[in-house]
């Protein structure tokens, strides 16, 4: 008798939680989701979702109207969703080999995004829809870059160093660019000025992930290991300045993975956020036992 733990598909929900913590609402429901995205209008969300027979992952779309949601994807391989500025538009990763690309809605497909190479997944895309923001992997450096929309020929480094770099957001205001650096002890958020000289500040404390602005641009919340934090900001001088970080709410997510996508979204003016929550019990593993094993083996 052969007895093998086989782990099971992490259970997630999207749910929406108050600023003190209190669950308000979910989205869709509990699925495998490896990571999501919300829309600029704070309703609609896409979902890479894994199927658990296949265990492909496709593109979901879920609004407040249609609560099973839309399945947009039937390839697999799909992850990192982004949506465009217009509503129309989600950028995605395609597997293999990292391969950027852009669905219309209502498109049979998404199309190729011209990419000269070693870049791997769209973070975020300027308020003013002139840059995107991405991420690097080996061939380049584990780096942060920015990338004229009209002209992909226009890319440079914005985060380059000797530590993996990612999770980038710029604020609202365009002017600040947050971003998760890994560092030997572990995971940390950091801000610098977007596309201009200015000093690094370290905003986290005792390890941060997945920072997202508010939409005035004054208050920043990451991924600790306490939970969902708050950390208020201003400038003097046209230099900013980060206040103490504050606890808001525990959370159940996977935790501070420097390199997973973000598992908080922020929406109503930092009031309400939406999260990609573990549901049930995780640790329950399954066992599979099977007899006359060696059976099957050669002699």
């Amino acid at each position: 008798m052969l007895v093998v733990n086989r782990p099971p598909p992490i259970v997630h929900q999207l749910t929406w939680v108050d600023r003190g913590g209190q669950t308000v609402g979910t989205i869709g429901p509990p699925a495998d989701i490896y990571d999501f995205a919300l829309a600029q209008d704070g309703a609609r969300v896409a979902a890479d979702i894994r199927d658990p027979e296949s265990l492909k992952s496709d593109l979901w779309v879920f609004d407040p109207q249609r609560e099973s949601g839309t399945r947009l994807s039937y390839q697999g391989g799909i992850s990192r969703p982004m949506w465009a500025l217009d509503g129309r538009h989600i950028y995605l990763t395609g597997q293999p080999n990292f391969q950027l690309r852009v669905l219309t809605l209502g498109a049979p497909e998404a199309a190729p995004f011209e990419n000269p190479g070693g870049l791997v997944h769209f973070d975020d895309e300027t308020r003013d829809g002139r840059y995107f923001v991405l991420k690097s992997l080996a061939a380049l450096g584990s780096a942060v870059w920015i990338q004229r929309v009209d002209d992909p020929n226009t890319r440079r480094p914005l985060v380059q160093g000797q530590f993996n770099a990612g999770q980038a957001r710029v604020s609202p205001d365009g002017r600040w660019l947050a971003f998760m650096l890994q560092l030997p002890p572990g995971p940390e958020v950091f801000v610098q000025p977007f596309d201009r000289p200015g000093d690094r500040i370290q905003v986290s404390t005792n390890g941060g992930i997945g920072a997202i602005w508010r939409d005035d641009s004054r208050e920043l919340y990451y991924e600790g290991r306490e939970g969902l934090m708050a950390v208020p900001l201003s400038e003097r001088a046209g230099a900013l300045e980060a206040g103490r970080p504050q606890k808001l709410f525990a959370l159940r997510t996977q935790g501070l993975v420097a390199n997973y996508p973000h598992n908080v979204e922020v929406a109503a003016h930092g009031q309400k956020f939406l999260v990609n929550a573990i549901v049930g019990d995780s640790n329950n593993v399954p066992l599979e036992v099977t007899f006359n094993w060696t059976a099957g083996l050669k002699k």
